[in-house]
């Protein structure tokens, strides 16, 4: 049978119109901003990673699932699909998150296999927050420590370098009381010439806090008082990156996070590791495995410099709840030692600081009302 060409015209515009209107009414929008988190990504090749989205509404009133694409500049590099990415090829690409209304970008680096490495702490189970230098050969100094960045090792001890230019490069791992290690590597067209080695660190203080009493009343005030020990067969001298330490500090703890009051003198403040006070001079030269006992002196140093808790003060300033607390103590430098661990102002302190209290020996103690 042969219809008239004007009613299969009017057909097909019905089916255009009625598809197009489906089409708008499955497709609502309510976006009107995306922001992909974190904001860069380096992985290895066959690693992945997911991605987590945030976005602002038009009409915050309004509940609505809308469909996300996700795709990437260069699938030879990286790929992904509902946010997951995984490296495939060396190189660099773009990863996007678009809406109807809204999009997002962030760069991938996928480094080559050689980029990745692995840091062991000595006596831990917990290897994160551990500090992997980089620095071009022909920059490093006789006294060392130099860095041109670093990042930071997983709870694991993994770490991924990023990029670098072509040439020698020396590549170190730091940690607090542990001493450091070393090692070079050649970059020729983006690539490393070897696998870098497998970083053990080997410890060579340990600290443990020695008080007289644990349980202690608002009413008192804790001197904080330690041991520390060379670990080592060898003659042990603790310098930063630069000179002697001759700083001692502490850290006083709930559940493992810094204790924090409003001090009228410090405003906000919390107990992290900082310079407390000053010991001997002497304390930064150690015989092999000797140990020593520490105590700052009011006397010699003033109040400043004591490595004191007065709880009798805090009380006067919101006080602390009962219960058990944490003392953390050992030598420090606010620079270094290496740098920003124990630096209020570095961009990580709070990640870096707050891991040396899974990795180091605390005393507890008891905070009651009497």
């Amino acid at each position: 049978m042969k219809y008239p060409k004007s009613l299969f015209t009017i057909v097909l515009f019905l089916a255009a119109s009625c598809s197009l209107f489906d089409k708008e009414k499955e497709s609502p929008t309510n976006i009107s901003s995306l922001t992909i988190s974190p904001d860069s990504l380096v992985l290895v090749e066959g690693q992945s990673q997911q991605l987590q989205l945030s976005f602002t509404l038009i009409d915050s009133t309004i509940q609505l699932e809308e469909k996300i694409n996700w795709y990437s500049q260069n699938d030879k590099v990286a790929q992904v699909k509902d946010g997951i990415v995984t490296g495939w090829g060396h190189g660099t690409t773009f990863i996007f998150a678009e809406s109807k209304l809204a999009s997002d970008s962030i760069p991938v680096y996928v480094a080559d296999v050689k980029h990745s490495g692995l840091v062991k702490l000595q006596n831990q189970t917990d290897h994160g927050a551990v500090m992997v230098n980089w620095l071009p050969l022909e920059e490093k100094k006789s006294y060392g420590g130099e860095r041109e960045g670093y990042v930071l090792t997983d709870s694991i001890g993994y770490f991924i370098l990023p990029m670098l230019q072509d040439g020698e490069w020396l590549i170190s791992a730091e940690y607090p009381y542990y001493a450091p290690e070393f090692d070079t590597v050649t970059v020729k067209n983006g690539l490393l010439n070897k696998v870098i080695k497998s970083f053990d660190l080997i410890q060579q203080l340990s600290f443990e806090v020695v008080l007289d009493t644990t349980v202690f009343s608002k009413n008192d005030t804790i001197h904080v008082k330690f041991k520390a020990k060379n670990l080592t067969d060898k003659y042990l001298e603790i310098f930063s990156r630069q000179m002697p330490i001759y700083s001692e500090g502490f850290a006083f703890t709930k559940n493992k996070v810094p204790v924090m009051m409003d001090l009228p003198w410090w405003g906000e403040t919390a107990y992290y590791f900082y310079a407390s006070g000053v010991p001997s001079f002497d304390s930064r030269f150690f015989e092999p495995n000797e140990e020593k006992f520490e105590i700052s002196d009011p006397d010699k140093w003033g109040e400043d410099f004591n490595m004191i808790i007065d709880l009798n003060l805090l009380k006067n300033y919101g006080g602390l709840e009962e219960g058990v607390y944490e003392v953390f103590a050992g030598y420090i430098a606010n620079w270094n030692y290496p740098s920003d661990y124990f630096n209020e102002r570095a961009k990580n302190h709070h990640i870096l600081n707050s891991s040396l209290f899974n990795k180091l020996d605390h005393l507890k103690i008891t905070i009651k009302n009497k």
